[in-house]
């Protein structure tokens, strides 16, 4: 799952769908493309929505769920996309190459031809430079014009998705069951050993430290030189991927279904027990809200009690661990994740059309604010009368939902027909219609 904000979600699924929701669970709309989709939706800074299947083709579609572009990647799409700033996007697949794409048409600028089949999604570092795992066991550093900039050989698959540190340190697991650490030059620092293969992705906490997952059942917290820090015993496989909160707990999901939060020292702090496996990480938004999905097709969205009574909307706005690694480059570090969510913040008001459309009982209007604004988003009829009005005073940039169940001010069912909504915010209004029908 990706977010932006705090109220739009997207979600990929194996029944070859791309779903978008609100924070009450209800599906807005969905796409179907060709295949199978293993891979996390990425949010490019245009708000363009990209994600791969297993019909090889890598996707773009915009927050309507209107299809941009998509072109064939010659192999399965497992990896999530990574994205720059600038909207260069790279991506693995199954027949081993990396591909550096232009996100406004999906035009390639480049590929690279690895040892074997790529299942690890790539990070971007600060200077450019692409770090990808691959099955042929290797890490390698690509550069920014494709160009191979060094290799680390493990012989056994990387499928372990890099993360980076701010003083240009790589980390990432393997099938070897270690973990390692390199330099920015591709010299190991340590390797840290554990009982099973490590499919988990990494993330580093604020203070350096690095974790991650094991199939030996463990979830590991390792300091930035290599030593252990706590071990959480999970009683299960744990390959999911994890997710930071903002209060110092760590989220992960297991094997047997459940998500865990453990707290700052590795002592269990809650967890929810799913019906399937949890591999996807969670994402967490700055009204406490926690949302995973699971490998039976399921999405729970869980309330953290702590996160909850923190009013975190005074810290961030939108979520705080939107998307796969924390950010769109990936880099699984959480001083970068503040930073990659607010570049997906609009740069400029607009009113979407409301979905579905004709509806009936119920429709959903989006509407998305470039700075904090004075909103009235008003209903009326086809003769200019007002039947409903809604009114908020310095809302916060972002993207904004608001349902209507077809009811005017005092409650009562409206007739079938044509109805305008109009919505104002700051200078700007814009008008648009929907059907309404019994």
């Amino acid at each position: 799952m990706s977010s932006i904000g705090d109220s739009l979600f997207f979600a990929s699924s194996a029944d070859d769908k791309i779903y978008h929701f609100g924070t009450d669970g209800i599906v807005r709309w969905f796409l179907k493309v060709g295949g199978d989709i293993q891979s996390t939706t990425t949010i490019g800074p245009n708000n363009r929505i990209y994600v791969g299947s297993s019909d090889t083709r890598l996707y773009a579609f915009n927050l309507n769920g209107n299809f941009e572009w998509d072109i064939s990647m010659g192999g399965v799409v497992t990896a999530s996309p990574a994205v720059t700033p600038t909207d260069i996007l790279y991506v693995g697949v199954d027949n081993g190459r990396l591909f550096s794409l232009n996100g406004s048409d999906g035009s390639i600028n480049w590929n690279y031809l690895t040892a074997g089949p790529i299942n690890s999604s790539a990070s971007v570092g600060t200077d450019g430079t692409i770090y990808v795992g691959s099955d042929g066991g290797r890490l390698y550093a690509i550069n920014p014009d494709g160009s191979l900039k060094w290799s680390f050989i493990i012989n056994e698959p990387v499928r372990s998705s890099p993360a980076l540190d701010l003083n240009g340190n790589i980390y990432f697991g393997s099938d070897d069951k270690n973990f390692y650490s390199l330099d920015n030059a591709g010299i190991e620092n340590w390797r840290f050993t554990t009982g099973g293969a490590i499919q988990s992705s990494p993330v580093i906490g604020g203070d350096g430290t690095i974790y991650f997952g094991s199939a030996d059942n463990l979830v590991y917290a390792i300091s930035s030189s290599g030593e252990l820090v706590w071990s959480f015993d999970a009683g299960s496989p744990v390959n999911g991927s994890p997710t930071l909160l903002p209060d110092g707990k760590l989220s992960i999901g297991t094997d047997d279904g459940r998500l865990l939060v453990l707290s700052s020292i590795g002592e269990l702090a809650w967890y929810y027990q799913t019906s399937s496996a949890i591999i996807a990480p969670p994402l967490v938004t700055d009204r406490g809200m926690i949302y995973v999905g699971s490998s039976d097709g399921s999405i729970y969205g869980l309330v953290d009690p702590d996160l909850a009574s923190l009013n975190l909307g005074k810290i961030t706005s939108g979520a705080v661990w939107p998307t796969f690694q924390g950010n769109n480059q990936r880099t699984g570090y959480q001083g970068d994740v503040v930073e990659g969510e607010q570049s997906n913040l609009p740069t400029e008001y607009s009113l979407s059309d409301n979905w579905p459309n004709p509806f009936n009982p119920r429709t959903t209007i989006s509407y998305a604010l470039p700075r904090q604004s004075d909103v009235t988003l008003s209903i009326y009829n086809l003769m200019g009368q007002e039947i409903m009005r809604w009114d908020e005073n310095d809302i916060p940039a972002g993207y904004y939902e608001q349902t209507w169940n077809g009811t005017n001010k005092f409650g009562v069912h409206v007739g079938s027909g044509v109805y305008l909504y109009r919505l104002v915010a700051g200078n700007f209004v814009e008008t648009r219609k929907m059907v309404f029908i019994k």
